[in-house]
């Protein structure tokens, strides 16, 4: 952040200063000091400003989020992926997705089993907030509801955002604990790459519930 600072304004010697201070005023030195205390006062509060500005992002996709907490029965069913925003891990990636010969289902069953075919798998680099892409895998997990995090406009209506937990036999670790969508009745899973506000998702819609 770049910030214009005018430089300060050269200072004459007053010849009458002691006359100054017999009368009630400040020495000009003190003035220049209480006018640049005002001065970087009034840069850090700008900056203070921005700050705050820049940590209330907008994650475009926040609307969507379950916040209220939904029975098992409402989770169960199979969703299919029908939103892949990833070109931030690699220009062009989200296309190679979506052309899959196959698309990428996840299946959540009564009995706390998921089945993910064809997940587009990605990897959190060691040391730096970035991601590498794996390739599609099948995979079994257990599952189970969970709060994932919480939206809010910055006033004092938190609301806390439901979503899955999944758990792999081997203890491998996802890169995304996915959060449920919908309002009425559960219709989707997002899975949020980086922060939220950059709009980087694998979203899947929920196609049917299981009988």
């Amino acid at each position: 952040m770049a910030t214009n600072r005018l430089p300060a304004a050269s200072r004459k010697r007053h010849d009458n200063s002691t006359i100054n201070l017999e009368i009630g005023a400040r020495r000009p030195a003190d003035c220049g000091s209480t006018l640049t205390l005002q001065k970087e006062m009034n840069r850090l509060l700008a900056i203070t400003i921005l700050v705050l500005l820049a940590g209330c992002q907008y994650n475009p996709f926040a609307h969507r989020f379950l916040t209220r907490e939904p029975s098992k029965n409402e989770v169960v069913g199979q969703y299919s992926l029908t939103e892949v925003y990833v070109d931030m891990v690699d220009s062009g990636l989200s296309e190679r997705i979506r052309a899959a010969s196959t698309t990428p289902t996840i299946t959540l069953h009564p009995n706390g089993t998921a089945i993910l075919s064809g997940f587009p798998f990605f990897e959190e680099q060691e040391n730096s907030f970035d991601y590498k892409f794996t390739g599609f895998e099948d995979l079994t997990a257990s599952w189970e509801i969970s709060s994932v995090g919480g939206v809010s406009s910055g006033g004092d209506d938190y609301k806390t955002v439901y979503g899955l937990r999944l758990i792999f036999p081997d203890g491998r670790l996802l890169f995304d604990s996915p959060s449920l969508t919908g309002d009425k009745t559960v219709d989707g899973l997002i899975f949020t790459l980086y922060d939220g506000d950059q709009g980087q998702i694998l979203g899947y819609k929920k196609t049917n519930a299981e009988r």
